[in-house]
């Protein structure tokens, strides 16, 4: 007598799109972002679609495929690798969880894929990165920072495509509950560089919707400034806000004054902000 395996019954696509909005991932945002751009109300109707719609979303996302398509698990976003979240007052961890899940899947594809040679920049001043910068730029601009990360073998990814705060339904699935949704300003941490795991490089992720040159310079150098100092030896850094404002936060006090020393050659550089000029208004 033969047995036969008894596989567990899946889910179909409606359930998966609801699944996924209850997990902070609208199903306008799987649909423009998660799945590839050949997707079609016509493909879903088909007999495969919810498998082929839940491996681009794993893979997309670093969910569980299986967990994905499963009726009677849970499913929660992955915990990939130790994070350290720097929040302004009143927000929660929760609320960054889907922005950081995108964040964490792209910067190990671009971690993997980078072909430049991985250097050592902890320990580096700031005076050391801006004369280096400064031997081929008349200053330390955006591209010139950009370009010095990548020299270094430290790509830099802009990320402006997170998911909204989704609408949850009294029948959809108990996950884990997503208030709000928010998205960081920058990102920093080391991640898998080769298959045997023997090499990590460390990448940055700039979240920030921002046109001016000189914010995003800023939080670049903010963030380069948590790798030289020894920040992210650990775990990743998920910066909420970068500004230039007073902190309690020890290692964004550092980070801060390293950025405005690699900018203007002087941690102490005296600078207005928007707040700043408010005040005296």
């Amino acid at each position: 007598m033969t047995k036969t395996e008894v596989r567990p019954e899946t889910i179909d696509l409606k359930a998966l799109f609801s699944r996924m909005n209850a997990l902070g991932f609208p199903k306008d945002f799987v649909s423009s972002t998660l799945l590839p751009s050949w997707w079609c109300e016509e493909f879903e109707q088909t007999k495969g679609a919810v498998v082929e719609a839940a491996a681009y979303i794993s893979r997309r996302t670093s969910l569980d495929f299986r967990t994905l398509l499963s009726t009677d698990e849970l499913v929660t976003l992955p915990e990939t690798g130790r994070h350290k979240y720097k929040l302004t007052e009143g927000t929660q961890q929760n609320e960054l969880k889907p922005a950081q899940a995108i964040a964490d899947r792209v910067a190990e594809v671009v971690s993997y894929a980078c072909i430049q040679p991985v250097k050592n920049i902890e320990g580096l001043t700031a005076q050391d990165i801006r004369a280096e910068i400064l031997k081929n730029y008349p200053c330390v601009t955006l591209e010139s920072l950009i370009d010095f990360c990548w020299k270094n073998g430290v790509p830099v990814v802009h990320l402006n495509h997170f998911p909204k705060r989704p609408r949850i339904k009294k029948s959809e699935e108990p996950c884990e509950p997503q208030p709000k949704q928010k998205k960081f300003d920058g990102m920093v941490g080391y991640f898998r560089a080769n298959l045997e795991q023997t090499v990590n490089r460390p990448v940055i992720a700039i979240g920030k919707n921002e046109k001016s040159h000189a914010w995003l310079s800023f939080i670049l150098a903010h963030e380069i400034g948590h790798i030289v100092c020894g920040h992210v030896r650990e775990e990743s850094i998920i910066d909420e806000k970068i500004t230039p404002e007073p902190s309690e936060d020890p290692q964004e006090v550092e980070a801060d004054e390293f950025a405005i020393a690699l900018l203007f050659g002087r941690k102490n550089a005296s600078y207005y902000s928007l707040k700043n000029l408010n005040a005296l208004a």
